[in-house]
């Protein structure tokens, strides 16, 4: 007999209402239940109070399959928090930040968004880094070119400060990196721009600086001379994007 007072126990109990809810879909496939109890148990741990977001799944038909991405995810930050020795040393998110990500991580399924989302999460479980809406909504419309280059300006970018001084980056540096051309690159950069995360400065025009006009943000030339200058929002999403530091 289960503990009420378990709150694992009540998790996985509330799931598995949620997939008899989802019958339909519940019957393609014998592990549907086994995906919720596990998705419950996650919920509670994770997320705290988020668990109550299952009942906008209920009579959703594609329910399975966003318990399925979410088991992916959780499995990964599962091994990503072990590998950096932070197991148990996470704190939930607020439920402000933690209802709109669930909901963007169940609907992902394409692997190397994913992996972002678990960086995410795991940077804000440990505090290692602020988790916003914005970062949230930014993930949910790049498209595959930039979920390969997101992790490399992470990689090149993420250990910058707000106002520093910053290197110069061709973009065919980027390209040798991502395996994508500078015209997919271009695109890539110019929808990034669009969110907020870079900006664009033509050909000869200078590009006026929040801190001292004579520090220069981290930035990328294209081969038109364009410059895709490293905005604070983008350099913040970056370090919470950034690989998860190593606990003691």
């Amino acid at each position: 007999m289960s503990d009420p007072t378990d709150p694992f126990s009540e998790a996985a109990k509330a799931t598995q209402e949620v997939a008899k809810a989802t019958g339909e879909v519940a019957k393609a496939t014998d592990t549907a239940i086994k995906t919720a109890d596990k998705v419950g148990q996650y919920f509670g741990r994770t997320f705290g109070d988020a668990i109550q977001e299952l009942a906008g799944f209920a009579y959703d038909k594609i329910a399975v399959w966003r318990f399925t991405n979410l088991i992916k995810q959780f499995d990964d930050l599962d091994e990503l928090l072990k590998q950096r020795r932070l197991e148990g040393k996470t704190t939930p998110l607020p439920d402000r930040i933690s209802h709109p990500l669930l909901r963007a991580m169940a609907e992902e399924d394409r692997e190397p968004a994913q992996e972002l989302y678990v960086k995410l999460l795991a940077n804000g479980l440990t505090s290692n880094a602020d988790v916003e809406k914005a970062y949230i909504r930014i993930l949910s419309e790049i498209s595959d070119d930039e979920t390969r280059l997101i992790p490399v300006l992470a990689r090149l970018l993420g250990g910058y400060e707000v106002g520093e001084k910053g290197q110069e980056y061709s973009i065919e540096q980027i390209s040798d990196q991502t395996g994508l051309t500078p015209n997919r690159l271009r695109k890539a950069f110019h929808h990034l721009a669009s969110q907020g995360c870079f900006r664009i400065n033509p050909p000869g025009e200078f590009l006026e600086l929040q801190r001292s006009p004579d520090d220069s943000w981290p930035h990328i030339k294209s081969d038109d001379g364009l410059r895709f200058y490293l905005t604070d929002v983008g350099l913040e999403l970056l370090i919470a994007l950034s690989p998860l530091p190593e606990g003691s």
